[in-house]
């Protein structure tokens, strides 16, 4: 997955857990990043604009 927030830097993620929240079906997504995979970080599915069920 690539990281929306800046798409020219082209950092690329795993996505190591989904989150739902049952009372507004918002999606958050935890992340493992290449550049940093020590660190985890969470982001909203807003900030991903549409995606798509696989």
């Amino acid at each position: 997955m690539a990281d929306p927030r800046d798409p020219e830097r082209k950092r690329i993620g795993k996505v190591v857990k989904v989150h739902e929240n049952p009372a507004c079906l918002m999606r958050s997504f935890e992340i493992r990043w290449t550049d940093n995979p020590f660190r985890i970080e969470e982001l909203d599915a807003l900030q991903f604009g549409d995606l798509d069920e696989v």
